[in-house]
């Protein structure tokens, strides 16, 4: 089933929203119960059999349900999507349509975000799919929250992820 939204909200518990890729989530419900509820016998003992099965709803941005080719070296999935615990839908929407002015340049299969922390602050989250370096540049002066560096220009290791401050 298809949402026409790029924005969920769980309970108001649960925020998410789609940063880039896919126009809207889809919520796939699959025909037979696909959650387990087991009785447990001890310390990492369990039955074997259910004694309760519960549905579960699949969030997706893609929802394929039937096997597929894909060639060699196809990317199959570019996207990516935001998750925030304990945010009413309204402040989840107001946080993710906010504007930036921070400017991100890379290469390669090099994805970035940009999003606004319950701090106030502003973060860059950058990944590195492929398989050598990256530079990362930046427009405005920021620190590595993994290795505390600060600066413009920043290098991404093959299939890693960095998350900047912006300051």
């Amino acid at each position: 089933m298809d949402t026409y939204s790029k924005f969920i909200n769980v309970d108001h518990i649960i925020g998410m929203h789609i940063a880039y890729g896919s126009e809207s989530f889809k919520i796939y419900r699959g025909k037979r119960r696909n959650v387990a509820i087991r009785k447990s016998l001890g310390k990492g003992n369990y039955y074997n059999d259910a004694t309760a099965n519960l549905y579960a709803d699949t969030v997706c941005t893609v929802c394929k349900t039937k096997p597929f080719w894909a060639n060699k070296g196809e990317v199959l999935l570019d996207e990516a999507a935001v998750i925030s615990v304990n945010i009413s839908m309204e402040r989840k929407k107001e946080k993710s349509e906010f504007t930036s002015d921070v400017t991100v340049t890379s290469g390669g299969l090099t994805r970035h975000i940009t999003i606004l922390g319950e701090n106030g602050k502003i973060y860059v989250v950058a990944a590195n799919f492929g398989e050598g370096e990256e530079q990362v540049k930046l427009s405005k002066d920021a620190k590595d929250l993994c290795t505390h560096k600060t600066g413009k220009e920043f290098v991404l290791r093959a299939e890693s992820a960095k998350v900047f401050e912006i300051k």
